[in-house]
């Protein structure tokens, strides 16, 4: 329960604090006139190419099991394009886990490449431990 209750003061802290290091476009279902409740997000935020320039990145997007198939992820990708194109972004990147054939599919149907099929790109990661022993290994000083 501690870390449940620890990443949502990071997602709070990080997407509504001083400093906004991520947007959210969520879908809500209606209960009544007064009442809504969240059935779905898309979390993104910037990123920039050194190739093409700024782009957005979207490292999730979620619908509620109950409310899947009824259009809400769709709407959902289509109010990040309509931000991609008004903040005149060069693309949208995201992942996508390699077991996960109905997004895959789903993906490809709307026009997305799978960019380690077509262009070798594989995504790598160095964890918070191993950027600590990196920086504690590098001097800090000027020039190479």
């Amino acid at each position: 329960m501690q870390r449940i209750s620890q990443s949502i003061y990071v997602l709070k802290n990080d997407g509504f604090g001083d400093e906004k290091f991520f947007n959210c476009i969520v879908a809500e279902s209606l209960d009544n006139e007064e009442q809504s409740t969240l059935v779905g997000y898309c979390l993104y935020f910037y990123g920039y190419s050194t190739f093409e320039g700024k782009h957005l990145y979207m490292e999730d997007i979620y619908v509620h099991p109950g409310h899947r198939g009824k259009g809400c992820g769709s709407r959902m990708l289509q109010q990040l394009a309509q931000v991609a194109v008004t903040t005149n972004c060069c693309k949208i990147q995201f992942v996508v886990l390699n077991w996960n054939d109905q997004a895959l599919k789903f993906y490809e149907k709307i026009g997305a490449v799978d960019l380690t099929a077509a262009e070798g790109w594989h995504l790598c990661r160095i964890s918070r431990a191993n950027s600590e022993k990196l920086a504690a290994r590098i001097p800090l000083h000027r020039g190479c």
